[in-house]
């Protein structure tokens, strides 16, 4: 898998979550008393899928896709020091192509 592939298949993760998360607030907004509870329709299996065959393309096995999408909220939350490898040095995974980078090596 290239980087750019990569890149552009975390930003369009990003951008489809974004995209619910707008949903959901608007519903929220419409009728306030109407709803309860999660608002958000499931779409998980695709979102699974997706991450499943960007893990499996670059060897993910400690879950630092994940780690960066849903921890670091995308690279957002990022900061020196909160990724590390065994030895303690520091790994940079602030944005797509720098958590690319990482799992390539």
């Amino acid at each position: 898998m290239t980087k750019e592939l990569f890149v552009s298949s975390i930003n369009a993760l990003k951008k489809q979550l974004e995209h619910d998360n707008n949903f959901v607030e608007s519903m929220h907004k419409a009728f306030p008393d109407t709803f309860d509870g999660n608002l958000l329709y499931n779409n998980s299996f695709l979102v699974d899928q997706i991450l499943e065959i960007l893990k499996t393309q670059l060897n993910d096995n400690g879950d630092w896709i994940e780690y960066f999408i849903y921890e670091l909220d995308f690279g957002k939350k990022y900061k020196p020091g909160c990724a590390t490898n065994a030895d303690g040095s520091h790994i940079d995974i602030s944005t797509a192509g720098k958590l690319y980078e990482f799992l390539r090596r």
